[in-house]
């Protein structure tokens, strides 16, 4: 009872004449003083009706302070539970640990959700039903539930009659209308501040403008008043320091901002962006609750901004996934894993189908798709498609400071990264400890028109030099434009410093095929062979004729692998070469028509007719066959590489020279 006498004291104005403190002496009640006090009250009554005589007072329906109790806690509940009378059906958990009850009552009505929860907040004395219903059509004609002018004057005040004896502050219709319009303003326009006024005062000067009060009328000292006295101990207003501007419940944002987040969130939910999962939820709460106050209204806004980035998976199916996730998350608890059947995987060996044990720890959207970040048991930090999982939780835990530092280090790990690849569990270890000690640097030489395109993205990597370009007047970053020009064909120098594994990133690998010839890896070697590999693998498919110059044995392990009928083959043969391996010949026999002999009985000089008779043949297959793509010829030595490709250019260059073939793509190279 202290506690709550400390924290609400009785006032003068809750119909009382007047408050004294109970006389105290020798740590006993002072009968004298009470009997003092008590024969003085006769007195005192006089007196104060004589104060009042020459006063006017207006008294209106909430004069009384039951029914002023009422407004109030009817108009915290309002502020801070949104949508509260249909919690039941869009929030029904929330709703049951507002009321503190394992199942949820039945409520008929909005009204008697409403009353519920105030008598839980306050007691059931301020939840007559009746009376609620109309405090709240009185505050949405005032502007409280719905869009309306927060300079306009109160409407539907009743006065009515009272003893002439003050029964709490607002008693009078002046003050009430004051503050009522203070808790509108502070509910419609949060968070109002100046740069260099003080809060209140930049408060007030906003609300005289708009013509609120009469600046005659209306002071500091009056606003300071009604939050000591109201806002402050019926919690309009949060119990926090007010200095950054006012606000009231949740109501953080004004009608144009509201919209402009309704239309943001519209933009990462459509089905053809990157459906943000936790964006639709928000986005469906935040579209009812402002399409039922009719703060948007009317015909449908401008789509000014929208979400460009598609995710190429449709992840309606797998909303579920995200839940669980989320709560794993929250929770500190790990998932036990499995990949989807049929997953593919970019690690070369990697097996997909074995169950995995992971404590999630982040969700991103990467480019095309969610990813889930997680750690493993064997610390090793990684991100994988959440289509491509199934996973159950389990009710292994571990500690918030270890959640949260493995969490840093996926950052650290990401940032540094071009793109998802993370690397080994050593090769995380070192960089987190010595980044430096893992970093490498590719160096790629440009042309003028590519290179226009890389520097205007100089954000794409963490670390980057580059050309300083000598073109346009802009003043260039001198921290990342600061390398000199190199000779023609390619003038322009990159160079980017990323982890050693970031090397192979598929992102990367991508980003530098795109630009094609007009960019040059200079290094290091081993992206140099994986942009060459790339480049040859995808020459070859498109060439309508393509000669593979190999060694025996390689053919051998193509019939063994039962890859030989994808070929034509043309041995050559000398007097003292080896003879076929049964494995080939056996291949050889069965399609006969699939190989040319080319009989050499001279190594140290070519016979020009077996080379006409050996494009003869190539022709012949080639106009012969019903394969879209090329004709691949295999050509062998039982002597060796060296025979087999001097034989192979000189194929090849009669092949360059036949008029018949002008239009065809040949191709020359070596397995």
């Amino acid at each position: 009872m202290n506690a709550n006498l400390q924290e609400n004291p009785p006032e003068s104005n809750e119909g009382l004449l007047k408050i004294y403190p109970v006389p105290i002496r020798d740590n006993s009640f002072d009968i004298d003083g009470i009997c003092k006090i008590l024969t003085g009250f006769k007195r005192l009554s006089a007196n104060i009706a004589n104060l009042n005589k020459n006063k006017v007072f207006v008294f209106h329906q909430y004069s009384y302070l039951l029914d002023f109790d009422r407004l109030m806690h009817l108009i915290f509940v309002i502020i801070n539970y949104p949508g509260i009378g249909n919690l039941a059906e869009t929030e029904p958990e929330n709703l049951r640990e507002i009321l503190e009850v394992e199942e949820l009552p039945q409520f008929s009505t909005s009204i008697e959700e409403i009353c519920a929860v105030i008598t839980k907040k306050y007691h059931a004395i301020y939840a007559h039903p009746e009376a609620i219903e109309k405090d709240l059509d009185w505050l949405e004609k005032n502007g409280f539930l719905a869009k309306g002018d927060i300079a306009a004057d109160l409407i539907d005040i009743e006065t009515i009659q009272v003893p002439d004896v003050m029964t709490h502050r607002y008693s009078n219709l002046e003050q009430f209308e004051r503050l009522i319009k203070t808790i509108r303003f502070i509910i419609h326009r949060p968070f109002l501040k100046s740069p260099i006024k003080k809060t209140q005062k930049f408060f007030i000067e906003k609300m005289l403008e708009l013509g609120l009060f009469d600046e005659n009328k209306y002071s500091l000292n009056m606003l300071r008043k009604d939050i000591e006295f109201v806002l402050n101990p019926y919690q309009i207003l949060p119990e926090i320091s007010m200095k950054k501007g006012y606000f009231a419940g949740t109501g953080i944002l004004s009608q144009y901002e509201l919209n402009k987040l309704y239309e943001s969130l519209k933009a990462h939910c459509k089905q053809e962006f990157f459906q943000d999962p936790m964006a639709v939820e928000i986005y469906n709460i935040l579209q009812y609750r402002l399409t039922q106050s009719r703060l948007i209204q009317g015909k449908e806004t401008y789509p000014i901004y929208s979400m460009g980035t598609k995710s190429i998976v449709n992840i309606e199916p797998h909303q579920d996934k995200f839940k669980k996730i989320e709560e794993a998350i929250r929770e500190y608890k790990s998932l036990q894993c499995y990949y989807v059947k049929g997953s593919p995987t970019w690690q070369e060996g990697e097996s997909n189908y074995f169950g995995f044990e992971v404590y999630p720890l982040q969700i991103i959207f990467h480019n095309i798709a969610w990813y889930l970040g997680y750690e493993q048991l064997d610390g090793l930090l990684r991100f994988e498609r959440i289509d491509r999982l199934n996973f159950s939780v389990t009710e292994k835990t571990r500690e918030a400071k270890t959640q949260r530092a493995s969490l840093e280090n996926l950052k650290k790990l990401y940032t540094a990264s071009v793109g998802l690849l993370l690397g080994s569990v050593e090769e995380q270890q070192k960089f987190l400890k010595n980044s430096d000690s893992e970093l490498t640097t590719v160096v790629i030489h440009a042309q003028e028109d590519a290179f226009k395109f890389i520097c205007e993205g100089n954000q794409r990597f963490t670390q980057i030099k580059m050309t300083k370009p000598d073109w346009n007047n802009e003043q260039w970053d001198t921290s990342i434009f600061n390398l000199g020009k190199n000779s023609s064909p390619y003038p322009y120098t990159l160079k980017i410093t990323l982890p050693k594994w970031s090397v192979f990133d598929i992102d990367l690998i991508r980003w530098i095929s795109v630009l094609g010839k007009k960019v040059k890896v200079i290094s290091p070697q081993s992206l140099i062979d994986k942009i060459y590999s790339i480049g040859e693998g995808i020459t070859n498919i498109y060439q309508d004729i393509e000669l593979i110059c190999c060694d025996l044995e390689k053919v051998n392990d193509l019939v063994k692998n039962k890859e030989g009928s994808d070929y034509r083959f043309i041995s050559i043969k000398t007097p003292n070469g080896n003879a076929e391996p049964q494995s080939v010949q056996s291949e050889l026999n069965m399609n006969l028509g699939h190989i040319h002999p080319f009989i050499i009985n001279d190594i140290t000089q070519f016979n020009e007719e077996d080379i006409k008779k050996t494009v003869a043949f190539i022709k012949k297959k080639k106009k012969a066959s019903k394969i879209q793509d090329g004709l691949r010829f295999l050509i062998y030595s039982h002597s060796g590489i060296n025979l087999a490709s001097e034989v192979a250019i000189a194929i090849y260059r009669e092949l360059k020279q036949d008029t018949e073939l002008t239009n065809l793509r040949i191709s020359l190279s070596y397995l």
